[in-house]
């Protein structure tokens, strides 16, 4: 959808595709790739409902979360954007707080930018522990309520968001 990828392969066809690709040439790669490439399919409707732009267009981190709860207990948004909103809202706080800082400063910045942005605050939020607290909960125990090192945005100090957010130069 963003023009990130040059071939979308279903999953169905990734053993098939390694394989072939394992008895090829990397010249090959090309042909390969083209003849299990699919149309990607849409995730998200193109349409940003009004609750969720409002939402997500938040002044802070604290009014992104609130407006999310509110959005998600009117029950009224598509599957999709439902996800996402719950995956926010089960994450750690500090990773909302980065969310809310990219979404109010991410458009001003280059793809290049956005990209080198992104690895240093996913550098910056490794050290947290929160993240490895997120795996324990939901992939090696698969359940549980994680321990994060906040409850809630608000506890989250600004100056943590800032310094986890901070745009290299």
């Amino acid at each position: 959808e963003w023009g990130l990828a040059t071939h979308c392969i279903p999953e169905s066809a990734h053993d098939l595709l390694l394989g072939e690709m394992a008895k090829q040439t990397p010249q090959t790669f090309p042909a390969l790739l083209n003849r299990y490439s699919v149309q990607a399919p849409r995730r998200l409707p193109a349409k940003v409902p009004a609750g969720l732009s409002h939402a997500l267009t938040a002044p802070d981190e604290v009014t992104l979360w609130n407006e999310a709860a509110k959005l998600l207990a009117q029950d009224e948004l598509p599957s999709e954007w439902r996800e996402c909103l719950q995956t926010l809202l089960s994450g750690s706080p500090i990773s909302a707080c980065v969310v809310a800082r990219q979404l109010a400063l991410g458009g001003r910045l280059s793809r290049g930018q956005a990209f080198e942005w992104e690895y240093h605050a996913s550098l910056a939020c490794l050290r947290l522990g929160d993240f490895y607290e997120g795996v324990r909960t939901r992939l090696v125990e698969k359940g549980g309520t994680p321990a994060w090192k906040f409850r809630h945005p608000r506890e989250v100090p600004p100056s943590l968001t800032q310094e986890l957010t901070r745009i290299p130069s």
